[in-house]
C-alpha cells in the first residue's frame, strides 16, 4: 500500500507526475500515459511519495531521538532552576553584608530571612520557608526579626515549589554586623538547593556564608580547597 499526497491548485512538474491517471486523461489518451511521458522516473519506479512502512520507520526514529533528548533537557532545566535560586539568594546575602558595612558609624546590622510575604515589603515579616520568598532589612535591634519601622532594602519573589532549600545553622536567619562579619558566634551558614523531584546528591548546589566570605559551591561532595572543607563542616 502506498500513500500519495496531492496538493490543490497548480502542481509543479514533479508533483504533476504523481497526479491521478483520471486527471491526466485527454481526448483519446489512455489513463496515466501523459504522466508517464512527462516523468520517465515515475514510469520506471512505478510509485510516488512515501510508503506506510517508510513513514513508520521515520516516526520510530523520531520517537527514539525524542526519548533520548527529553531526560537530558529536563535535567538541564532543573540545574538551571537550582542555579538561579542559589544566585538570587547569594545576591540577597551580598546585599545585606554591603548594607551593613555602609552603615558605618550608625552601626546598623542587616538581616536576611525567609518571608512568604515578600510581595508586600512594607508589611513583610520573617515567616515561611526560604523558597517562598526572601527579604533583606535593617535590623536595628539585631534580633533577627523584622519589626515595624525597620526598612526592607530588598525583597525576592518565591523561588517556586519545585525548589527545595534547606539551611544548616543554629539560627533561622543570616545577620551581618556593621563590620560585615556574621553577627554573634556564627562561624558560617550553609544553604543547600535541590529540585523536589530529583533530590539526588549530584543535583544539589550549596551556598556557604562563612564568617568573612561568601561561596557558591556546585560540587555536591564539597571536596577541594579549604573553603569547601569549611563549608562541609557547617
Amino acid at each position: 500500500m502506498s500513500v500519495r499526497f496531492v496538493a490543490f491548485g497548480r502542481l509543479p512538474a514533479a508533483a504533476a507526475a504523481c497526479a491521478s491517471p483520471i486527471a491526466s486523461r485527454g481526448a483519446g489518451a489512455r489513463p496515466g500515459r501523459a504522466a508517464s511521458a512527462r516523468n520517465p522516473r515515475a514510469r520506471r519506479s512505478g510509485r510516488c511519495g512515501f510508503t506506510t512502512t517508510e513513514m513508520l520507520i521515520a516516526v520510530s526514529i523520531l520517537g527514539t531521538l525524542t526519548a533520548l533528548a527529553v531526560p537530558r533537557l529536563t535535567a538541564a532545566m532543573r540545574r538551571t532552576m537550582i542555579s538561579s535560586a542559589s544566585n538570587d539568594l547569594l545576591g540577597a546575602v551580598s546585599r545585606a553584608r554591603t548594607e551593613a558595612q555602609r552603615s558605618g558609624g550608625a552601626g546598623v546590622p542587616f538581616t536576611v530571612c525567609a518571608s512568604s510575604q515578600s510581595s508586600t515589603p512594607a508589611t513583610a515579616s520573617c515567616t515561611g520557608a526560604w523558597n517562598q520568598g526572601v527579604i533583606v532589612f535593617a535590623d536595628t535591634n539585631g534580633n533577627g526579626a523584622r519589626e515595624s519601622g525597620e526598612a526592607v532594602v530588598l525583597a525576592l519573589p518565591p523561588m517556586g515549589p519545585s525548589v527545595s532549600v534547606t539551611m544548616q545553622s543554629t539560627l533561622s536567619y543570616v545577620l551581618f554586623a556593621p563590620n560585615g562579619m556574621l553577627h554573634g558566634g556564627e562561624t558560617g551558614v550553609r544553604f543547600s538547593f535541590s529540585h523536589v523531584s530529583a533530590p539526588f546528591q549530584a543535583d544539589v548546589q550549596h551556598l556557604c556564608v562563612l564568617r568573612s566570605s561568601l561561596e557558591v559551591v556546585s560540587d555536591s561532595a564539597l571536596q577541594g580547597d579549604a573553603r569547601n572543607a569549611a563549608c562541609k563542616a557547617l
